[in-house]
């Protein structure tokens, strides 16, 4: 066996909502999935008068940010407004473009995660009960991170180590990431190894927007800095 090294990287996240959500308002509902087939879920309810919210035009998406108690970290839901134009959003948000300097430029994610582009809207949100990623095989991360502008690491012939360890010729073969998230009335509970515009639409008098969670999203649960968990 060839591995000299395993680094190793573990994370664990459990945050109640600042403001709950009541299990009595919650129903059962239908959730569609890319395939246009429905799903039964339990669909949760809340109405929030001062929420962050955004429409974001260019990516024909809305997103809202919902805190958690006693915690500088958030969690920030990004749908879609098409029923089946998560792949196409993912495409945008997630699509990584080297630099000159190495470095990605990935604006949209970065505006997703950016309180920001925000503004304070009365919502009416319905979000599903949802627990994601158990089971799941994990994410090699090695492409990522080459177009990040991570690659020395990966090629034994120029990957330097020396800082840490005193093996020789020692490389990076692959980097793998798992994260499991599961979301209720109560909170969020998360554990992981490892020229763009925002348009502001106003009325007169502001009326609710309705953000019902029903089709395949976006979420992440990200610091005050944006930084993802």
């Amino acid at each position: 066996h060839r591995t000299k090294m395993v680094i190793a990287n573990a994370i664990y996240f459990k945050g109640l909502w600042t403001l709950p959500f009541e299990k009595s308002d919650t129903r059962d509902s239908q959730f569609t999935l890319l395939d246009g087939r429905k799903k039964d879920i339990k669909l949760m309810y809340k109405h929030m008068e001062g929420t962050s919210f955004c429409n974001f035009q260019d990516i024909e998406a809305k997103a809202v940010c919902l805190s958690f108690k006693e915690s500088k970290l958030r969690m920030f839901i990004l749908l879609p407004n098409r029923e089946d134009g998560l792949p196409q959003l993912l495409n945008k948000i997630f699509t990584v473009c080297p630099t000159p300097h190495g470095k990605g430029d990935k604006l949209y994610l970065d505006m997703f995660l950016s309180l920001t582009h925000y503004y304070t809207e009365e919502v009416n949100l319905y979000l599903p009960r949802f627990k994601i990623g158990e089971g799941d095989p994990s994410v090699n991360l090695n492409d990522t991170m080459m177009k990040l502008g991570v690659s020395k690491i990966f090629d034994r012939d120029v990957a330097d180590f020396s800082g840490m360890t005193d093996v020789r010729r020692l490389f990076v073969s692959s980097i793998v990431h798992c994260a499991v998230l599961e979301v209720d009335e109560e909170g969020a509970e998360a554990a992981a190894a490892t020229g763009i515009s925002c348009m502001i639409e106003c009325s007169m008098p502001p009326q609710p927007v309705d953000f019902k969670v029903t089709h395949p999203f976006v979420v992440a649960i990200a610091d005050d800095q944006g930084t993802p968990l």
